[in-house]
């Protein structure tokens, strides 16, 4: 049994959006040897979104997703998450110099995540497609986006299509931006590009933080 039912929040929260909405309970098998505090799904579902915040995430086809116990870095994410990635194409985040990967976190809190929008997002350079953003939504950081995509693929769904990469606020140690794409065999990949380039599948994916 979900422990949304004992949560008048987190029932509203499910008929509301259905499958978009990850329950709290549903974080705790994915993080490893990461800190998970006993009243971790207690506090999530007591601070849950307001129910116009929850209407606002619907009509926006966006998840909603919980973020962590604590701060969590990319390199956590990899550790404690690494059959999401193809990890040939992520080692180099831990080179000396990328501080992205140690600097940028996820916080604690709620997380809407929007669905991938090839023909607003694709095609445009960086700027541009900053420009499209509601301004409720922001950009994520490197792991503010990883933790959401694999939060969701460990829920049986997908949040980013094969061949598809997601721009992020992150920037690496030569000034280029972090992206996050998915692999052909579902596995997520992280590279730089630069914010003047683009092409079709290169997008933003925003969130809304609660």
């Amino acid at each position: 049994m979900n422990a949304y039912v004992a949560f008048p929040a987190g029932e509203l929260a499910a008929d509301t959006l259905g499958g978009d909405f990850i329950p709290p309970e549903a974080v705790g098998a994915l993080l490893g040897d990461f800190e998970y505090p006993p009243d971790y799904v207690e506090k999530y579902y007591k601070t849950m979104p307001s129910e116009k915040a929850l209407q606002w995430c619907s009509d926006h086809e966006m998840w909603l997703i919980p973020g962590p116990p604590a701060p969590i870095s990319v390199l956590d994410i990899l550790r404690v998450r690494d059959s999401h990635f193809n990890l040939s194409r992520t080692d180099w985040c831990g080179n000396l110099g990328q501080n992205f990967s140690r600097d940028d976190k996820a916080e604690p809190g709620w997380f809407g995540l929007a669905r991938p929008h090839l023909v607003e997002m694709g095609g445009k350079d960086w700027e541009r497609q900053c420009s499209f953003l509601q301004p409720e939504m922001v950009v994520p950081n490197a792991a503010e986006l990883l933790w959401c995509l694999t939060t969701i693929s460990a829920t049986n769904h997908y949040a980013l299509p094969r061949g598809v990469f997601a721009r992020t606020t992150s920037v690496d140690a030569e000034r280029l931006r972090v992206i996050v794409g998915m692999s052909d065999n579902d596995s997520l990949l992280i590279y730089h590009y630069w914010d003047q380039l683009f092409f079709a599948d290169l997008i933003v994916q925003p969130i809304r933080k609660f």
